[in-house]
């Protein structure tokens, strides 16, 4: 017993040892000398990296919209989109087979119109012309056409020459339209269809009830609406007609050559603003005007301002630029041209009007800035602290600007005082303020209304003549923007040439249809002849405006050395 005992003591004496021993190599292992580590921070495994995905080549179009004739090329100025190497292929498409596009190079394939892209979030509308006048043929079963308030039934055919927009026997009525023009013997048109219609892809394509048929019979040249029109669809941001030559039938009698255009309306493919109806309450809505000369409209409301008296009191007569602008018209007529509106809205967009104008007039010639109350559309003190902060939160400089450069272009004899239009949206969508845009009425462009005799080349004319074109650039900071405008638009356009070329060949493609024209309604010049003169005129005054435009800081007339026919001032 006692050797057990003492067995197991001896056992246990061991113990430690081992406990201690028992992670020790063994005595056949190397010792390496114990050293003193800093230590080591645990490894670990760095997030993969996402994959950046490849800039997508993309393109921003600069130009808008480009007419061309079947057969004609044309280069679209375009800009990289961010990141994209200009080596880059980009992926042009164009929405239709009329035309087609490769490396920007745009080709007129046929009549028609397409979208091109180059991937941007900027599109061009290309408007293909057709080489054979597309025929619109109207019946009313013998009954004359003779009212310009009340529409005759009729049917509405068009055949094209692609045929891609052939309609047949599309019911509406037609009337005679016109603030003068009724009167001559070729007559111009307003169509209302029954239903929403497409014409020959005007506009995209957009339906429309109501379409114009403009006669042209003051304009020999039959091409100052198609230019006005055409340099006003690159111009503007805001809505501009398009247009097409058509041959117009009656009944089955030619009535000649007309230009098919879109009516100066609300609607959500033209002038698109809120308006809110008759039988609404609500006064903050959308209004559309047309400025009308000479005497008060017949049926629709209006508002009437004596702009001698009013430019007169603001400016105090400094200037004479602006006091000798506008013609023979004292008072100005603007009508209402909403569908119908009840008093409280004509009362409430009237005193909207006038504060407006009142705001432009107090920051242009007296220094003093005003916003305005909505709700009472009053005058209210303005945080402004510039004439350009407090002009620029009531009206739309840009789309002014824009609409400016196309007056100064074209020389309108009628933008002083009739067909020129405006409008302002107090919707909750819309942006409260005066804007300038569906240029409208170019026959009596470049020319003397009824004397035939050309404007002048080498003169200012709608900072002259408009009143708030007479007004507004006055401001310097306004006529910077028109400078860098015309500017970027001249660059874009060959000088405009790229414009004029294609109207230039309007004689060549129809000559025989202005040639019929002729033999229907006598005109007192060759078309070919007046087209020619135009157009040179056109290419002078561009040429003039451009020098002008350049150093545009200075007053329109401030240095003019020309008398009001042109010549010299001695």
């Amino acid at each position: 017993m006692k050797k057990i005992l003492c067995l197991l003591l001896a056992i246990l004496a061991l113990l430690p040892v081992v406990s201690c021993n028992g992670s020790e190599p063994s005595e056949q292992q190397t010792h390496p000398p114990q050293t003193e580590q800093e230590p080591t921070a645990p490894v670990t495994q760095s997030a993969p990296k996402p994959e950046v995905p490849p800039v997508k080549p993309t393109a921003e179009i600069d130009l808008q919209t480009v007419y061309l004739y079947v057969g004609d090329t044309y280069e679209l100025p375009y800009t990289f989109g961010k990141g994209v190497a200009e080596d880059a292929v980009l992926p042009w498409s164009s929405s239709r087979d009329c035309v087609t596009v490769k490396d920007g190079t745009v080709t007129a394939v046929k009549e028609g119109y397409a979208i091109v892209s180059a991937g941007g979030s900027t599109t061009c509308h290309v408007r293909v012309l057709p080489e054979t006048l597309p025929s619109l043929m109207i019946t009313t079963n013998g009954v004359e056409i003779d009212s310009k308030e009340t529409y005759t039934d009729c049917f509405v055919s068009v055949m094209s020459e692609s045929g891609d927009f052939d309609k047949l026997m599309m019911a509406g009525g037609i009337r005679l339209r016109g603030n003068s023009t009724f009167r001559y013997p070729k007559k111009p048109f307003r169509i209302k269809f029954n239903s929403k219609q497409s014409l020959l892809g005007l506009n995209g394509g957009a339906k429309c009830k109501s379409w114009v048929l403009l006669a042209e019979y003051l304009d020999d040249s039959f091409i100052r609406n198609a230019t006005a029109h055409s340099i006003a669809s690159i111009l503007l941001e805001e809505y501009s007609t398009d247009w097409c030559y058509v041959n117009l039938y009656v009944n089955n009698k030619h009535l000649g050559v007309y230009v098919l255009c879109e009516q100066s309306q609300i609607n959500e493919h033209r002038v698109d603003i809120e308006e809110a109806g008759v039988d609404s309450t609500e006064l903050q809505s959308g209004y559309l005007f047309e400025l009308e000369g000479g005497n008060p409209p017949d049926t629709r409301p209006y508002i009437i301002y004596d702009h001698f008296e009013i430019l007169h009191f603001y400016s105090g007569n400094p200037h004479s630029y602006v006091t000798t602008n506008t013609g023979k018209y004292g008072k100005l007529y603007f009508e209402f041209k909403n569908d119908d509106l009840s008093p409280e809205q004509v009362a409430y967009a009237t005193k909207y009007f006038q504060s407006i104008f009142d705001v432009l007039c107090y920051a242009t010639f007296k220094g003093e800035y005003y916003a305005i109350d909505r709700e009472t559309a009053e005058l209210i003190p303005s945080d402004a602290t510039t004439a350009e902060e407090a002009i620029s939160a009531v009206i739309d400089v840009e789309s002014v600007a824009r609409m400016y450069i196309l007056g100064e272009l074209m020389c309108n004899n009628d933008e002083h005082y009739k067909s020129f239009y405006f409008w302002f949206d107090l919707s909750e969508g819309g942006t409260g303020k005066l804007t300038f845009g569906c240029p409208w009425d170019y026959d009596g462009a470049t020319v003397v209304w009824a004397t035939e005799n050309w404007q002048p080349t080498n003169k200012y004319f709608s900072a002259k003549r408009q009143v708030l074109y007479a007004a507004i650039t006055y401001n310097e900071f306004f006529r910077v923007r028109v400078r860098e405008l015309w500017e970027e638009f001249y660059a874009l356009t060959n000088g405009f040439e790229d414009v004029l070329s294609v109207m230039d060949r309007t004689s060549d493609y129809y000559e025989q249809d202005f040639k019929a024209d002729a033999k229907l309604w006598e005109p007192n010049h060759p078309q070919k002849e007046w087209k020619d003169m135009t157009i040179q005129w056109l290419r002078d005054r561009i040429a003039w405006l451009n020098e002008q435009f350049t150093a545009f800081p200075g007053l329109p007339g401030e240095d003019d050395t020309t008398t009001e026919n042109g010549e010299e001032k001695q």
